[in-house]
């Protein structure tokens, strides 16, 4: 019978061997997870979680039949949390940390899986906005969904002149003088961005090149947006920022 003091888990993946290496690395150093079931089919999987009603699901990314995505699609509304594992598909994860979900690399890291599990801990309720902006960010490619306290933040990314970094936090500035201030960091979204018309031209500072009036020369220089404010370039993202200008989609 599962020890109702501890956090119940249930793995979900394709690959045994995952399976059976991520269950002993947390009976041997997370010993406040107890894992009720694990499962091979994403199908037979969705009935186990209904079943066990577990507290936290370490979810498989990329499984035949049925992606981890797909499998929560299931649960609108999830009782549980979730820990994606996964070895692939960059773009998947960065959309998975700018909804603020947690997620695994294969192969799984011990500090990792420990720290992961700690932060399921002090955090409280479900991710009900996060799977929802989460979905939101891996169907529109041209549009941003980001969880808030009042619900979800949905942002046309033409509409995005700026994002300003604020230690922990990131301001974003809109075409139509909204601004929105989220708690992730400026690197979060570095990233998310990637391959796009979205540019960090200095450590403080993201602008979307094509909202760009105006470059100043310089040693590193600096742009105009179209809302008349001067944005500091730094010199050795200078050469990316003109290639940039010079590649717009």
């Amino acid at each position: 019978m599962p020890d109702q003091s501890k956090i119940r888990a249930i793995i979900v993946d394709d690959e045994s061997d995952a399976r059976d290496v991520l269950r002993k690395m947390i009976i041997a150093f997370v010993s406040e997870v107890e894992v009720v079931a694990d499962y091979e089919n994403p199908e037979e999987a969705v009935k186990g979680i209904r079943e066990y009603g577990p507290d936290l699901v370490f979810l498989d990314i990329q499984m035949p039949g049925m992606s981890g995505f797909k499998l929560m699609e299931q649960f609108p509304n999830p009782s549980f949390r979730v820990i994606f594992v996964t070895a692939f598909n960059q773009y998947a994860i960065r959309a998975i940390r700018l909804s603020a979900l947690d997620y695994l690399l294969k192969p799984v890291d011990i500090d990792e899986l420990t720290g992961a599990v700690a932060r399921f801990q002090r955090q409280s309720g479900t991710d009900s906005q996060q799977f929802q902006a989460l979905q939101h960010n891996l169907a529109q490619k041209h549009r941003l969904s980001l969880p808030s306290e009042q619900g979800l933040e949905l942002i046309d990314l033409e509409d995005l002149l700026y994002l300003e970094a604020d230690s922990n936090y990131t301001h974003l500035y809109l075409t139509d003088r909204k601004k929105i201030t989220v708690s992730k960091t400026l690197r979060v979204f570095e990233e998310y961005f990637e391959g796009t018309n979205f540019y960090r031209c200095h450590y403080s500072f993201i602008i979307n090149l094509s909202r760009i009036k105006k470059y100043m020369r310089g040693e590193g220089g600096s742009v105009i947006m179209e809302n008349g404010v001067e944005i500091p370039v730094s010199r050795r993202r200078k050469p990316g920022l003109l290639d940039g200008m010079t590649n717009l989609d």
